[in-house]
């Protein structure tokens, strides 16, 4: 539907990027920093990336370095800097209209969030890093698809509201599952606090900024 509507291309080898240029609306939104020059020279970066992965702002197949990946070709992989695909894990490759692939992570969470809740969600939560880019493209692919150009943007506003929260660090490093040094509520009620201890601990930090706990 997105290529159907114009918000989106069939780039050469299957890959289908999200036209950002075309979207009509303000991107980015939910953090205006990270806006990119338009006439910057070609290969230039985004601020943050585009969230498809390292240097792929010089991929010759978009049209803009801010476009980001709806549908990755399972395609063999090209030269260096010729903007081929890696390899896909074995299953990780479905059939399409584009050739066999995989979704981009961004079009996979909106397809699973519209999926079970329609056209528009009441709140969006998630970790400060999905902000951008991860977020803001969730945004924009959901508003180009249920929203005409012709509406107001309140009218398909997709998420009512964004909430970003801070990092939890522990001993000194941003808590997560890769690192294996992430504690469960279970966990520290059983060798670190109380349950009171805990709710205090969360009463004194803001949700959207960084807390540290020490083991």
């Amino acid at each position: 539907r997105l290529v159907e509507k114009g918000s989106a291309y069939v780039a050469e080898g299957g890959d289908v990027y999200f036209d950002v240029a075309g979207y009509g609306r303000t991107y980015p939104e939910l953090d205006p920093s990270r806006k990119f020059d338009a006439g910057a020279p070609r290969g230039t970066p985004p601020p943050g990336g585009d969230g498809d992965g390292a240097g792929d702002a010089n991929n010759p197949k978009k049209r803009d370095p801010r476009d980001f990946a709806l549908w990755k070709s399972a395609a063999a992989p090209a030269p260096d800097g010729d903007g081929g695909n890696p390899p896909e894990p074995d299953g990780a490759a479905w059939d399409s209209p584009w050739g066999r692939g995989r979704p981009g992570w961004h079009i996979e969470c909106s397809a699973m969030t519209s999926a079970l809740f329609g056209e528009s969600l009441d709140v969006h939560c998630g970790g400060i890093d999905l902000r951008f880019p991860h977020h803001e493209n969730e945004l924009a692919q959901c508003r180009a698809y249920f929203l005409e150009h012709s509406q107001p943007t309140h009218v398909c506003s997709w998420a009512r509201h964004w909430v970003h929260f801070g990092h939890l660090h522990i001993a000194g490093r941003k808590m997560s599952k890769s690192l294996k040094n992430f504690v469960s509520i279970r966990d520290y009620l059983a060798t670190t606090g109380t349950p009171s201890e805990f709710r205090m601990f969360c009463a004194l930090h803001h949700y959207a900024a960084p807390a540290s706990l020490t083991p």
